[in-house]
């Protein structure tokens, strides 16, 4: 009689196949997601390319990262007088620019440099804006739509 090896028979195959299916699929869940990569926002509207977009905070908070393309027309973003806020596109309602007691949770300057980052952070009242959703962000005449939260 013959040794028998592995594989030589046909039930040992099919347990030894599904073995490996089963861990490529565990390893695939364990895969670290991928980040999402936005396309930059069109740079004569507001200057800027859309770095990140979250939810944070427990979902307060929505923290909006962005890279300046073009100082001059991303200075609107930068500029506390000139008003900032997100529309939940599902629902309609307008976001606003978060506070706190030293005042409004956006990064501001005169100068923006061209490939800095920069940050504002808006109100996610009531935990409204869910990852996957799109929002529209309007700063002054500038206006991006469909912008994913992360």
């Amino acid at each position: 009689m013959g040794r028998m090896i592995l594989g030589d028979n046909l039930g040992e195959r099919i347990k030894v196949g599904l073995a490996w299916f089963f861990t490529a699929v565990l390893m695939a869940g364990c895969a670290p997601a991928q980040s999402k990569v936005f396309p930059p926002a069109p740079p004569r509207a507001c200057g800027v390319e859309v770095e990140s977009f979250r939810v944070t905070g427990g979902g307060g908070f929505l923290d909006l990262r962005f890279k300046v393309l073009e100082p001059e027309a991303a200075s609107s973003l930068l500029d506390p007088s000139v008003p900032v806020s997100l529309v939940h596109e599902p629902s309609g309602r307008e976001l606003t620019v978060a506070s706190s007691k030293i005042g409004k949770l956006r990064q501001r300057t005169a100068r923006p440099e061209t490939g800095k980052e920069y940050f504002i952070l808006f109100r996610n009242s009531g935990g409204l804006v869910n990852p996957g959703e799109r929002v529209t962000l309007r700063v002054g005449n500038c206006k991006v739509e469909g912008l994913e939260v992360e």
